[in-house]
This record gives C-alpha cells, structure tokens and sequence, in this order.
C-alpha cells in the first residue's frame, strides 16, 4: 500500500540522453499532461524531440534550473540520464521523478545490469521512484521485474529495462494526468549502490570454471554501438594484454590451461571445459591480431599450457577502480587523437637501433620543454599535428603494476596549448588500454603513438615509442630508432625552439652543416658540346650499346653513322652554325641520332611534339622561324602547306661524305635546343639552351644517380 499521496498540477520538463526520455514526453502528451520541453546533451535525442514537436533544450549551453525557471515546469522526469541531478534543481520543482534499470534498494546506482548478472542473478527489473540529493534514494512509484535467461547479456538486459521502463511509466503517467501521485517508502535493508568506479573484473583464466567466465563476460557485453563503461574480457601473457571475446569450446579432456586450437579460434581447456577466443585485440597498439599471431609471439604451441596470469587479481582490481575515475575525461581526448608522425622518420625502418643526443640545459623548466618539444613536433609532422604520449612518476607509479593493460597518457593540442594540455593529461593520469575498444568514437583510431615524453628520472621502455624524449633537471635526452645524423639533427632543432619560442626557423648549426654540404655543388664548367662528348663515347666505345627504342638497337659506331647520314643532308639544306631546326619525331632511335645531326652542324633542335594540337605547333613553328623540320612522311601533322622543308630521316640513307673532322666547329655557349613553355600564362615562349646548360646538367645528375656498373639513362 503506498505510504503517501502526494496532489500536484504537473507540468513536466524531462532531461535525458536516450530516446526514452521522448517516449516518455509523448506517452506524458497522449494522457493531457503538460511537456514544457526535453533537455538533453545528445544531438541525436534533440532532434528526435524537436521532430516530436517539443521544446528541444541543449543541456550544454542550458542548466537544468535555468531550464526549469525559463519553462515554467514544476515537475522534473529524469529518464536514461546517468548524472546526479543538482540539488538546486531538485529544489526547483514540486514533485522529481527518476527512471532506475535496476530493482531498489538491491540494485542502486549506475551498471547494475551488468552487476545482476555478474552476480548470478536470477530476476532484474526497474523502478520509477522520487529523486533526492543521493543516488537512488526516494519512495517508489512504480517498478517491474522480469527473469533473466541463460544467455542475457548486459546489452539485453538493457533493451528490456527499456520496455519495462515504458510499461511503468503508463502507471506514472496516469497518476500525473489524475493529479495525485502514490508513492511507497523505498526499504533500506538490503540497500547496494554500486558506483561508477566499480567494476567487474574478468582476466581469462582456466582455473576458474568456463561457465562462470562465459556468464561474466555476458555481463560486460553491453553492444557494439554504445559506449563500455564496465569492461572487457582480458587475456593476459606475459607484459602482452588482449581484449578478446569469449564463447564455450565444447566439453573435452584436456586438463586445464591446455591449448587446444590455434585457428580461427584460440581454443583453452579449463577445469570444467574449454574456452573459445577470437576477436583479440593487442591493447598495446589497438590492433587486432589472430590467434596464430599471439602463438607465434609468445613462444606457445597447440599441446602446451597457456601461462598463468602473474598479476595478482587484487592489483588489478585496485588498478581498474583507480583508473575508472578519469574515463569520461578520456574519451574525447581518444576520438580526437591523431599520432604526430615527424617527416624526419619517413623512410627509416621502424626497427632500427636507437640512436641518442642530449640537449643540456641546467635548471630546465620542464613546462618550457614540453612546450619547445610540442612546437618542434608541429612545424615537423604533416598539417601541424601534435599527437604525443607523456608520463610522470605518478604515471609510472600507476602503471607499473599492469604492464600492457594501462596505458600512458595521451596528448593532443595546439602548441599554444601544449603545455596546459600536458599538464591536464599528467592530473588525468593513465587510462586502461582497454578504453579504446569500449570507447565507440575511437574504435579504429590510430593510437600507436610514434612519440612520448617522460618527464623526470623516467626509464626508457626498449619497446616503447620510435622518438623518445627524456626531460630532468640536466636538460633533454632524445632517444630515437634511427642514425646518429637524425637524432643529432633532432636535438638541434629543439634546442632551436627551446632557446627562442617565437623563432621561425628550426635550422641549427647541425643542420646549418648539413645544408652547407648539400649545397657545395660548384664545378668547373663544362667546356665540351653534346655531340663532341659522344663522339668521343664512339671512338673509346665503338661497339657498345648507344640507344634502343622500338625494338631496334644500334651500338655507338652505328649510331655515329646514322648522324652522320642525316647530317649530310641537313647541311645539303644549308643548315649551318646558329640555325633551329625544327624535330617533330615519333621516340626512336632516328629522333636521338637527328638531335645530335643538327648539333653536328652547329645549329639547334626546337622539339615539335606530334601529339600536341596543331596550332600550337604552327605557332612554334613561326615563332622560331623555322625552315627545315624533321618529320616522318606518315604523320599526321599538316606541314605541306607551309613554306618548310620537310625531311624523313627514315628516308634518308646512305653512307656519308663528310668524315667527323669536317664536322662545324662550335662551343659550348652556342644553342644546343630551345624548348617551348606551356604558355599557361600567355603564348608560349622559347627557352634556349646552350651545350655548357646540358652538359652541366649531365655530369651533376651522374653524381646522384647510380651508375655501378656504368649504364645510360
């Protein structure tokens, strides 16, 4: 029998992050009960309610008493919101209602559904009750139970509190519509709050019955879509910790801890049958990995144990509850985060030996270096990102105990936040690494840091990220798998930013060497022409391969004959020192031996690519003044038309009458070609080229292209 009626003309605001708070509005709507609005910090319930036709209120830019005074509600309905209401609030209102999953006074505060069946329970239900300042408290309204069967899982668990909710909140809503709410005193006895640094702790282990880790990790499965605030299973090996997910493998005779398969699943004997595990994530990188992988790296083998879990499960129990505190911080700082990854590293192995430098710096500000380390990785990493893993002796201190299961904390900023944002991640402290699988907007994430940052007498983890700094009292350590030039060049260009915050430059004397060395290219010039200088391959190389295109090849003797031939009867044409002559050639060996024909007679070539459109070859044409082109007789080019002469060189044969002493002299400032600009920006222009421009260009370009053993390019 209910214990007090309390009278009351609702109008109702209702605050709450899942879609029951709108079927709670519309139930409230359907009966003739006032809604004066729907406060809710999820966008996607906003807009839900908005579509519903009510007053959707944006709890972020709203609080819950501005809300209540701008509306003018005197009855506050909390449904699926998983924070404590203000107290102002509470006093705000005449009448506070509050949605509970769980039965009260057994089954109070926050994740009971997953509690329910982490203790074996054999009902759950719901409660509708009055709100007070502590969580759960408060006479009842309504409540419904219902059974939990074999296989629920948290995640089922919810989905029918949710039914039962709406089936309970019909009993609210008539006592709304009639004016008058019946409320009985909720007992104390029995009263269990569990609260939101509590959680179940499941590592596998095949001392411990399959059945009763299978019922446990049914109670840590709350769904794909939302976010995991309780847990996952965990394997431990070794250092080496894996988010996995676990089935029943059957009934055998292996005795316990026994591998048993290695394939799509990795297959355990327990005392009581085996367990089946698949979906392993390496919490370590994020990573997922097979079960051949783990065998492989690990040393193990389908026939031998699985090792014993060395952690003491007190510890780690200890471990979750300290590190449950920070999660909500967490979890946008993890679906933001990007690794920085600084161009310095492209290219070089990931596995390479570390090389270390040291910036020494007495009585060094740690804030300072952070910030210089954060500016460096900006100005070095791809669009500016500053993604870095930093720890402290707090963040050792914690997560020693747990190797491979905590993970340091993460920094991302800008680097005129750099420092406060280290110092809010240090207060922070290391997260479990399991949150980057129960956190839905980072799943997927690259969260393999590249670079970390340990402030203080920190010890150097030889697995740990590729660019390691080091920050004492003393100075800088920098610790990087790479040569000794990187990590010297890395220290320079820190010490540059740690030196001058503002300077716009990171060159340093290092790199100030290094840049001197790659500049110091002069070279006597070049005083041979193109065709001298393969003239002089021919004599000293008759019979090497000079050119192949199109399935022909012709040594150097041949190719110097082909020259010679097309030479002749450039020259028959008056072609002589000085003139252009215009090469509009298909690529083959008679296009190679026609460039250095014309440059035989001291003139130069002006490419006309057959390809291009025919008005910009005309113009080409005109604009160097042309006389003579080279062009086979089956082009598609129209030349007949101009005042040219047209020769084929595949027409022309024959042996030559002038010998290579005849040759016209001429030097290495005469034109060896002119080529035409794009004419992007106007008509195109002519580009001339004298033979000292490309032999220079020849004998810079062997001295950074490989050539052992000598060959062409």
């Amino acid at each position: 029998m209910p214990n007090e009626s309390v009278a009351i003309d609702p109008y109702c605001l209702l605050v709450g992050e899942e879609s029951l708070v709108v079927q709670c509005a519309v139930m409230l709507r359907d009966v003739g009960v006032p809604v004066r609005g729907i406060v809710s910090g999820a966008v996607d319930v906003r807009s839900m309610a908005a579509d519903e036709g009510f007053e959707s209120i944006d709890a972020s830019a709203s609080s819950l008493v501005d809300a209540i005074e701008a509306s003018r509600a005197n009855v506050l309905i909390s449904a699926a919101h998983l924070e404590l209401v203000p107290v102002e609030a509470l006093d705000a209102v005449d009448l506070a209602l509050n949605f509970h999953d769980g039965p009260l006074p057994n089954y109070a505060g926050l994740n009971v559904t997953t509690w329910a069946i982490e203790n074996g329970e054999a009902e759950h239900g719901i409660t509708w009750h009055i709100m007070e300042a502590s969580a759960d408290t408060g006479g009842i309204l309504a409540s419904r139970s219902f059974p939990i069967g074999a296989e629920d899982t948290a995640f089922d668990l919810n989905t029918r509190c949710y039914e039962a909710g709406l089936e309970g909140f019909a009993e609210v809503t008539a006592m709304l519509a009639a004016g008058e709410v019946e409320v009985t005193e909720q007992a104390t006895e029995g009263r269990q709050l569990y609260r939101r640094v509590e959680r179940p702790l499941l590592v596998v282990d095949p001392r411990v019955p399959a059945a009763d880790q299978l019922r446990r990790a049914r109670a840590l499965d709350v769904g794909g879509r939302a976010a995991n605030s309780v847990g996952v299973p965990r394997l431990l090996i070794g250092d080496a910790a894996y988010a996995v997910t676990l089935e029943a493998g059957g009934v055998g005779t292996d005795p316990a801890g026994r591998i048993v398969r290695a394939d799509a699943v990795l297959r355990v004997a327990t005392v009581d049958g085996s367990l089946d595990i698949s979906e392993i994530v390496d919490l370590r990188t994020g990573r997922s990995v097979t079960p051949a992988d783990v065998i492989v790296e690990h040393g193990l083998r389908i026939g031998a144990d699985l090792p014993a879990v060395s952690i003491d499960p007190a510890d780690l129990a200890a471990s979750d509850r300290a590190l449950a505190a920070g999660e909500r911080g967490w979890r946008p700082v993890l679906a933001a985060f990007e690794p920085s990854e600084p161009a310095l590293l492209d290219g070089v192995p990931e596995n390479a030996e570390r090389a270390s430098a040291a910036i020494t710096a007495p009585d060094l500000d740690p804030d300072a270096a952070v910030g210089a380390i954060a500016s460096w990785l900006g100005a070095v990493s791809p669009e500016g990102v500053i993604g870095f893993e930093i720890a402290d002796a707090a963040v050792r201190a914690l997560s020693g105990t747990t190797a491979g299961l905590v993970r340091s904390p993460l920094v991302m900023t800008t680097a005129a936040d750099a420092v406060a944002d280290a110092r809010a991640a240090l207060r922070r402290g290391p997260f479990l690494a399991d949150l980057v699988i129960r956190e839905p907007d980072a799943r997927g994430r690259n969260l393999d840091t590249v670079v970390a940052v340990s402030l203080g007498d920190g010890v150097l983890d030889a697995d740990g990220p590729r660019l390691f700094f080091t920050v004492a009292e003393h100075g800088i350590g920098i610790h990087v798998r790479a040569d000794q030039e990187i990590a010297d060049r890395i220290a320079d260009q820190v010490r540059v930013v740690l030196d001058e915050p503002s300077a716009s430059s990171l060159v340093g004397p290092v790199d100030r060497e290094l840049l001197a060395a790659l500049n110091d290219v002069v070279r006597e010039p070049a005083t041979d022409t193109i065709d001298s200088l393969f003239r002089a391959r021919a004599a000293a190389q008759p019979h090497a391969e000079a050119v192949t295109a199109r399935g022909v090849t012709l040594t150097y003797e041949e190719l110097a004959a082909r020259v010679d031939e097309i030479a002749e009867v450039l020259r028959d044409t008056g072609i002589s020192p000085g003139d252009l002559v215009g090469i509009a050639l298909r690529r083959s060996v008679d296009m190679v031996a026609s460039t250095l024909a014309i440059q035989s007679c001291g003139a130069a070539y002006v490419p006309l690519d057959p390809t291009y459109p025919a008005s910009r070859i005309e113009f080409m044409i005109d604009d160097a003044a042309l006389e003579v082109v080279l062009c086979e007789a089956d082009s598609s080019l129209e030349l007949s038309g101009k005042d040219l002469t047209v020769l084929d060189p595949g027409e022309i044969r024959g042996p030559a009458r002038t010998s290579a002493a005849e040759h016209a002299t001429h030097g290495r400032h005469d034109l060896a070609y002119v080529i035409y600009t794009s004419g992007s920006t106007g008509l195109p222009k002519g580009v001339q080229l004298e033979h000292c421009n490309m032999v220079n260009f020849f004998e810079a370009m062997d001295q950074v292209i490989d050539s052992d053993p000598a060959g062409v390019w």
